[in-house]
């Protein structure tokens, strides 16, 4: 199995830990751990105290994707850490904003010192993390993506542009000949990014997606509509993949899905420890 500890996440188990918007979990495959995002600030490591996990001795850091909730704890985790490898898809100086009342663009990109930012590596091209673990870009989209991206772009050259999310990968952990999951906002959409894991990885049967759907926009109070719900879990009602989700997801999403799918998905929050 390949197993999870949740060191961030917009809700939490219980009273000991700190909750925040964003993601970090700490993903551990046999002999093999990689931890993927570090969430907004510093909460990560102070959960990861309560969850036995040594920030230090960490080798291998994945950032999803180069949205401040998923790399604001990069200074905090680089103090800690000297010694990881640090992965990231695009150019990890892009320019990323979300649009506030289509009035002003609020900076949503990657923050953190020079010394920091060189020791992140950018990736170009898929990427082989080690014997049983893949960081991929997806090349999928034949399904609908998130309609709450509508407010995410980039800069390039100045001018304003819709996010394409090239900078967004799919983490993929092969486990006993099926394969798990992880995609943390899943801005290219889950569908999407399932779709991908098959054609690149053909003779494989993935077991179980862990991340955040963006179903959700909590500072604008959005919730994606059921239509597109609807949608969604008509593809999994007859698949044998079982979902893990929280973030970006939201409650009304979560529990409009649940009863749909009901034990094909779960809710996670900071502190807990699951097999997936």
């Amino acid at each position: 199995m390949v197993s999870i500890k949740v060191l961030l996440e917009n809700t939490k188990r219980s009273s000991k830990f700190k909750e925040k918007h964003g993601l970090s979990l700490f993903i551990e495959h046999g002999n093999q751990s990689i931890l993927l995002d570090v969430g907004p600030d510093s909460k990560f490591i102070f959960n990861s105290k309560e969850l036995s996990v040594d920030i230090a001795s960490i080798k291998t850091l994945v950032l999803s994707h180069n949205h401040i909730d998923h790399t604001g704890g990069l200074d905090s985790f680089c103090n800690e850490n000297s010694i990881a490898n640090i992965y990231l898809f695009g150019d990890k100086n892009g320019k990323y904003y979300t649009r506030i009342a289509n009035l002003f663009d609020y900076p949503i990109g990657l923050k953190c010192s020079n010394k920091t930012r060189e020791r992140v590596v950018s990736l170009s091209a898929d990427f082989q993390i080690n014997s049983s673990a893949y960081f991929i870009r997806n090349r999928v989209n034949d399904y609908p993506k998130p309609s709450l991206n509508k407010s995410l772009y980039s800069k390039i050259n100045g001018a304003r542009e819709r996010d394409t999310f090239l900078h967004e990968g799919i983490l993929v952990i092969e486990d006993n000949n099926a394969l798990v999951l992880f995609n943390s906002c899943s801005h290219s959409g889950v569908i999407n990014s399932i779709e991908t894991v098959l054609e690149a990885f053909p003779n494989k049967r993935i077991r179980s997606y862990v991340g955040g759907f963006h179903f959700c926009n909590s500072m604008f109070k959005q919730t994606e509509d059921e239509i597109s719900l609807n949608r969604f879990a008509e593809y999994f009602v007859n698949r044998d993949i079982l979902l893990y989700t929280g973030h970006c997801t939201g409650e009304y999403a979560f529990n409009y899905l649940k009863k749909i799918l009901g034990n094909k998905i779960h809710q996670i929050h900071t502190g807990m420890e699951i097999e997936v």
